[in-house]
């Protein structure tokens, strides 16, 4: 299968996760989820991605902590600040 692009989704709520993953899916993107930046920072790490979205509340981590991480190590991504 042929995918429009990369999706990185980091977001604590697993329905939240799931909910995008699916838009996103039948959209035509791969999608890629965490819960905190640890699993953001590790898949970045890993993989390239065309958008991230970032969550601003991440149960005890505050998601634009992430930010300057994603900057830095995914300058071309497109990234989107969720709430």
């Amino acid at each position: 299968m042929t995918y429009k692009g990369r999706i990185l989704l980091v977001d604590d709520d697993e329905m939240v996760r799931k909910i995008y993953a699916a838009t996103f899916n039948h959209a035509g993107y791969l999608t890629t989820t965490c819960a905190d930046l640890s699993c953001m920072r590790e898949s970045l790490v890993n993989h390239s991605y065309d958008a991230v979205f970032l969550d601003l509340n991440l149960g005890r981590e505050n998601g634009l902590d992430g930010l300057p991480y994603v900057l830095k190590n995914a300058p071309y991504s497109k990234v989107f600040i969720i709430s």
